[in-house]
């Protein structure tokens, strides 16, 4: 996540990750009063989104501070984004492994299951035989 305050209010535009999803919010002590997800990571995406939001609460920014939001939260977008890849790599190899290693135990399972049912198997040959 990362904030940047509106020069001359007290309004805060945030970039945020939710469950890979992008969004960015406008907030005024800490309420989220208007947000969207954002689609495109671009200078030009992020651009049209905090415009969308700014306008959502009636706030009124000139070129120069959209510029500077937008530039700075462009430039956190790029480190968050290599963070949250980095994060859900690490996280998706965790999953794999809880996986497999489920997959590994339900194998072993499987084969005493086998082992069991040779037996019995066994068993019920040699009593059905005919005894002499």
């Amino acid at each position: 996540m990362y904030e940047t305050k509106v020069p001359g209010t007290r309004y805060i535009v945030e970039l945020l990750n939710v469950k890979g999803q992008w969004m960015i919010q406008i907030k005024l002590v800490d309420v989220v009063e208007a947000s969207v997800v954002v689609k495109d990571i671009s200078e030009r995406g992020i651009r049209e989104n905090i415009k969308s939001v700014v306008s959502e609460v009636n706030l009124y920014i000139n070129d120069f501070m959209l510029d500077q939001i937008t530039k700075e939260i462009t430039e956190q977008a790029q480190i968050l984004f290599k963070e949250v890849v980095a994060t859900a790599s690490r996280e998706n190899q965790e999953e794999m492994t809880a996986v497999e290693e489920t997959i590994i135990q339900m194998v072993k399972r499987i084969e005493t299951l086998e082992q069991r049912i040779q037996r019995l198997e066994s068993m019920l040959s040699s009593s059905e035989s005919p005894s002499p």
